[in-house]
C-alpha cells in the first residue's frame, strides 16, 4: 500500500504480508537513524491538524526510545527515496515480480514505486487490473497491456465483485 493510514494492518493484514511502501503515520522512528526500528506514536500525542502545534508535553514523548533523539513520523516525504530498511521497497518489487495477478485500487499514480511494481509484474506476464473511477497512469498501463483491464468504478463496488469472482461465490 502507498497509503500511510495503517488501515491494512488495522483490518487484520499481517505485517509480513503488508508492504507499507510510504510508511505508516501511526508510527515514528529515530531522526538520526540509530536504528531502523519503528515505534507506535505514544498515546499522549493527540491527532493534529496543520494549524495545531504540538504541546511541550507531546514533544517530550516524541523521542527515540533507543538513543533519545527526536523521533520523526515513519512516512516517506516527497524529497526522500525508498529504502528497504524502512519501506520494504525491494521486497515489494520482488513480490511484484512473483505476482500472477497485480491489482491497483483507487490510486492516482503520483509516486514511482507502485508504477515500477506494476511494470515489473507485467514483465513476468501477470494479469494487471486497475480499479478506479478516474483515468490514471495504472488505468492507461492496464488498457494498453494485453493482459490488463481497467475496472472503472469505486473500490467499494469493484473489489467485492472481484473477490467474489476469484473465490467462486
Amino acid at each position: 500500500t502507498q497509503n500511510i493510514d495503517g488501515l491494512h494492518r488495522i483490518a487484520g493484514n499481517s505485517v509480513d504480508r503488508t508492504y507499507e511502501v510510504h510508511g505508516n503515520g501511526h508510527e515514528m522512528r529515530c531522526s538520526v537513524r540509530c536504528t531502523a526500528d519503528r515505534y507506535p506514536i505514544p498515546d499522549g500525542v493527540g491527532s493534529k491538524d496543520r494549524e495545531t502545534p504540538l504541546t511541550d508535553d507531546e514533544k517530550a514523548l516524541l523521542v527515540c526510545p533507543k538513543c533519545g533523539a527526536v523521533a520523526r513520523p515513519h512516512v516517506l516525504w516527497f524529497d526522500e527515496h525508498y529504502e528497504e530498511d524502512f519501506y520494504r521497497s525491494d521486497t515489494a518489487m520482488r513480490a511484484a515480480l512473483r505476482a500472477g495477478l497485480f491489482v491497483t485500487v483507487g490510486t492516482s499514480g503520483a509516486t514511482s514505486l507502485p508504477l515500477h511494481a506494476t511494470a515489473a509484474a507485467a514483465e513476468t506476464g501477470a494479469v494487471i487490473l486497475d480499479i478506479n473511477p478516474n483515468p490514471n497512469p495504472f488505468q492507461a498501463f492496464a488498457t494498453d497491456y494485453s493482459r490488463g483491464m481497467w475496472l472503472k468504478g469505486s473500490s467499494s463496488e469493484r473489489v467485492p465483485a472481484l473477490v467474489s469472482l476469484l473465490i467462486g461465490e
